[in-house]
């Protein structure tokens, strides 16, 4: 089994420049049966809004036939960790 990236998106909010130290924030949107979209974000040190963020879409794949398949249950219980509920 391996992890497809299959989408991703960003959104600019503003530029950081060095030696600027940044914050970084990741969590899980949303999971389904084979794929999980995560969404992830970049602040200036200290700041309340992103000045980057987006997401990223994983799916698990057999690595032989290419085809998806259900994300095993010990990594399905880590990934609920970081998810967002609501």
């Amino acid at each position: 089994m391996v992890g497809f990236i299959v989408a991703s998106s960003c959104s600019y909010r503003k530029p950081i420049a060095y030696p600027a130290r940044l914050d970084a924030a990741f969590r899980v949107n949303r999971i389904g049966t084979s794929s999980v979209e995560y969404g992830v974000a970049v602040f200036e040190e200290n700041a309340a809004e992103p000045a980057a963020f987006g997401t990223y879409t994983h799916v698990f794949v057999e690595r032989e036939s290419g085809k998806s398949v259900p994300i095993p249950e010990k990594i399905r219980e880590v990934i609920e960790l970081a998810r967002v509920s609501g």
